[in-house]
């Protein structure tokens, strides 16, 4: 990898104080590149290469000079607000923060999308990120544009699924998978912080729609074996018919697995940390 390349480089990224957000700023600093990190909270990056940019909201990026000589957009703001009027403001600022990178020369926009854009009618979430990436590719011009479309992510801090697992085995509390044996997507957070610097790397990308996955796809009893292995804890499972059919959309097969990992590869990257190694890795640090 060539860190020339990455010192010279501007890189924006929306939604820092957010878990995905915070440490992809903190693995682009790490690797050199001058970041800014836009929240309308609190960043948590103390790193030296990196300015914080506090706003009310974020169409004020759309109106100001924050995304002049900005090299690449990670767009990761988002919050846990799922009803329709809050979702299609949302998918209006993906569009119009595309269409304004575009305008000031940016030459790669890296949208944070999610599994259930491949199921549109699987509920509003789905809709909402398979629009919002209709809006993002109908708004880039000349602009490279890379849809992340990420399962679960997992790490140490991590919320939604693996949070709530983590939570239980934490607690000793019993757990319903000892009949779980289908292969779920996931992907670790160190995984995801080498994905970002690689796209950041890479200069020669087409249009991409990835779904950025571990090596190996794990059943929910092997990943709620791990973090009790991790975490030294006991680990307690009882049987409950169909349990796969929870959050099915995380569901894959080796063929369709395979398929994610090859295009991965096709970009030069493919993830380099273990389950367990990405299950020991501590959060970002609150400051």
């Amino acid at each position: 990898m060539n860190q020339d390349k990455l010192e010279d480089r501007r890189i924006l990224i929306t939604g820092a104080s957010g878990y995905i957000g915070r440490h992809v700023v903190d693995a682009l600093c790490e690797s050199n590149c001058n970041v800014v990190a836009v929240s309308r909270s609190r960043t948590l990056s103390s790193q030296p290469f990196c300015t914080q940019l506090s706003i009310q909201h974020y169409d004020e990026l759309t109106s100001e000079n924050s995304l002049q000589n900005i090299n690449t957009v990670f767009h990761f703001a988002e919050n846990s607000n799922r009803r329709a009027p809050i979702a299609n403001e949302r998918v209006a600022l993906a569009g119009n923060l595309a269409r304004a990178s575009s305008a000031c020369g940016v030459k790669t926009f890296v949208y944070a999308s999610s599994i259930y854009a491949e199921y549109p009618s699987s509920g509003i979430y789905g809709t909402e990120k398979y629009t919002a990436e209709r809006a993002i590719l109908d708004s880039a011009g000349d602009m490279r544009i890379v849809i992340l479309r990420l399962p679960p992510v997992y790490g140490g801090g991590a919320k939604g699924l693996y949070g709530k697992l983590s939570s239980c085995v934490q607690r000793k509390i019993p757990l319903p998978f000892a009949l779980a044996k289908r292969p779920r997507r996931f992907l670790g957070v160190q995984n995801l912080r080498s994905l970002a610097v690689q796209l950041c790397n890479s200069t020669n990308l087409n249009h991409l729609i990835l779904t950025p996955v571990d090596m190996e796809p794990y059943s929910l009893k092997e990943m709620a074996r791990s973090i009790a292995q991790v975490r030294r804890k006991p680990l307690v499972l009882f049987p409950v018919p169909f349990i796969d059919s929870l959050s099915p959309l995380t569901v894959t097969s080796s063929e369709k697995h395979r398929s994610s990992l090859n295009e991965l590869i096709d970009i030069g990257w493919t993830p380099p940390y273990s389950v367990k190694s990405n299950i020991e890795f501590a959060p970002v640090e609150d400051s």
